[in-house]
């Protein structure tokens, strides 16, 4: 492999690696909105028994 090769592969697994990454945050995004939800919930739950 030519060092241009390995660079453009290389280039290319970077940026797979970032849009796996964001896709991470963005379901770590969803969770934390989630938990909040629930824990806001649980909260008014237990104010109203």
């Amino acid at each position: 492999m030519k060092k241009d090769e390995v660079i453009e592969l290389l280039k290319e697994r970077i940026k797979e690696l970032r849009d796996d990454n964001n896709r991470l945050l963005d379901q770590i995004d969803d969770l934390i909105k989630e938990v909040s939800s629930l824990k806001e919930a649980l909260l008014q739950k237990r104010r109203i028994s």
